[in-house]
């Protein structure tokens, strides 16, 4: 099925093209305030400068007298709403993510300082876990953004809960069309979960869309939807009842990049909305290089829920090396990223890494176990690399692993609480006996090898600095390792994009693929220059067809 018309969409159930309206292909920022309608949709494809233009178009409602409190902006990620406060000096009560702007509005609140706070902790879910024999391996994460192929059954009861509250109305986990995905019962764990929030008196992320759901909203001047394509039904129902008080509402997104399916995102939503608002398609891509963009459509043309969108690149010439290998990557100068379809494949990548002494760190915090390097440790690397002439502001990262017994109490807790500025002036005005911590910095006869072994660290640890005695490890040698959802909204020089699947993965890709030519849509197009299409070889064989 195909869309006539400009703009038309391919596909979609709710616009089949006889009433959408004329788009404006336009480049990044040059969408004024003054050219939106009451509603409005962006469609930003990589690189193309939506967080510019929507940046922009906040500016212009500033500058013509408009105020903070009059103004929201809502996007999917955190790390979207950040970069958004960065760009734009607005706080986190006019920017941020649906959930903690809608958080802040029900007056919920987290625990802090050892105070109970309105959410569920992971204590908690620790007990009722334990309570209902339910294996949990990692903490437990209110609202994740991306799907789990852990061997953890809490989270994997979380990923089907909060899809099924997702939708209104609610449904039950076993209208999700799933079949033996668990040893226990879904409903009767659902049931019980909500009955624990009830007697502790406490909430998870999903109650927040579910009680802003009833919610009525005050008027505002400017709504600003950001990563539209990736809202579920329950967040579309909320975004669209603010709408419905908002001068004007800007939806942005691009539905190639809509990956949150297993949270019950459809990007035929955001194509819908073309039905009543003013279109406009940022037109050029500043990342994509010409090679790139070429890849990119070659994947795109594969999906079919979508909106035609012509795309430039930026002129430049790439690399796109199809059969490529791990350390065709590693061979690369710049930034160099493996991107893994699931984490579960990532520590293939990682494990090969590790045996090759590479330097890797993860994308996204929460897979820190995925290496055994961080970035604290190759601080504490660098800083003894310098030995024994370490500056004082390095010297921090030092003090704060070596044990009580080498240095003072007092000092020990100074640098543990990273009161760097006060221990500093203690060090340089050798108060607390600082001058024979400082004797025992230059001493020649305290080698680097014998602070290394002091160190209050794993011993796994301790043999990676031995690895790097004495070498600062630069930026540039550090390699990212981690899955596509982990690199969404960034981008990179060099990317190495696995093609493999899991069994599980490989199901969905037969059953729809369009929803897995998404998810390789978004890891190719985090290339600012060469993308390496890579095949591990590992059991099962199965893989992307590109």
């Amino acid at each position: 099925m195909t869309g006539e018309g400009n703009g038309g969409v391919t596909g979609s159930l709710f616009d089949r093209g006889s009433s959408a309206a004329a788009h404006i292909d336009i480049g990044a920022g040059e969408i004024k305030l003054s050219d939106l309608d009451r509603r409005n949709v962006i469609f930003g494809r990589p690189g193309t400068g939506k967080t510019t233009t929507i940046t922009r178009i906040m500016a212009d409602y500033l500058a013509g007298g408009g105020t903070e409190a009059g103004l929201l902006y809502l996007t999917y990620s955190r790390s979207m709403a950040k970069d958004a406060r960065d760009k734009t000096g607005l706080s986190k009560n006019s920017v941020g993510t649906l959930h903690s702007i809608l958080s802040r509005k029900l007056g919920w609140k987290k625990g802090m300082g050892g105070e109970e706070g309105d959410y569920l902790s992971d204590d908690d879910v620790t007990r009722f876990c334990e309570k209902y024999g339910i294996k949990k391996r990692t903490k437990f994460r209110a609202w994740d953004e991306e799907e789990v192929d852990e061997d953890d059954d809490w989270n994997f009861f979380m990923q089907y809960y909060d899809a099924a509250r997702n939708r209104i109305p609610p449904l039950k986990l076993s209208d999700l069309d799933r079949e033996n995905i668990s040893p226990f019962d879904l409903d009767y764990i659902a049931y019980k979960y909500d009955e624990l929030k009830k007697t502790l008196g406490k909430h998870d992320y999903t109650d927040i869309l579910v009680e802003a759901s009833k919610m009525e909203f005050m008027p505002i001047d400017l709504l600003i939807v950001d990563e539209a394509q990736d809202l579920t039904p329950i967040m579309w129902y909320i975004v669209e009842k603010m709408a419905s008080v908002a001068k004007r509402t800007v939806f942005a997104g691009d539905e190639l990049q809509s990956i949150y399916g297993f949270k019950g995102a459809d990007p035929a939503f955001l194509l819908a909305k073309k039905k009543d608002s003013k279109v406009f398609h940022l037109k050029k891509s500043y990342r994509l290089t010409v090679e790139n963009k070429e890849l990119a459509e070659r994947i795109a043309r594969r999906i079919t829920v979508k909106e035609e969108v012509e795309l430039d690149s930026n002129g430049n010439h790439g690399r796109v090396e199809y059969g490529a290998d791990v350390d065709s990557v590693l061979a690369q100068p710049g930034e160099r990223w493996f991107l893994c379809r699931t984490r579960y494949l990532a520590m293939y990548v990682a494990k090969y890494l590790r045996e090759k002494g590479v330097v890797y760190l993860p994308i996204n915090q929460r897979h820190a176990s995925l290496s055994p390097w961080s970035s604290r440790l190759i601080e504490l690397n660098n800083a003894l690399a310098s030995w024994p002439n370490v500056p004082i502001e390095s010297m921090m990262e030092i003090l704060r692993k070596l044990p009580a017994s080498m240095l003072q109490r007092g000092v020990k807790t100074l640098a543990k609480e990273k009161k760097y500025e006060e221990l500093k002036k203690m060090m340089e005005e050798s108060l607390l006996g600082m001058n024979d911590i400082l004797k025992f910095f230059r001493d020649p006869n305290v080698t680097r090898r014998e602070v290394i072994k002091s160190l209050s660290i794993p011993d796994e640890k301790k043999s990676l600095l031995f690895q790097f005695e004495g070498r600062k490890i630069r930026g540039d040698e550090v390699v990212r390792v981690d899955t596509f959802h982990a690199s969404k909204g960034l981008e990179a020089t060099n990317v190495g994009v696995i093609l493999n699947l899991t069994k599980k993965t490989y199901e969905s890709y037969l059953t729809d693929p369009d929803s897995e030519y998404r998810n390789l849509y978004v890891a190719v197009t985090r290339s600012k220059e060469n993308v390496f299409l890579i095949q591990l070889n590992i059991p099962g064989g199965m893989s992307y067809d590109v």
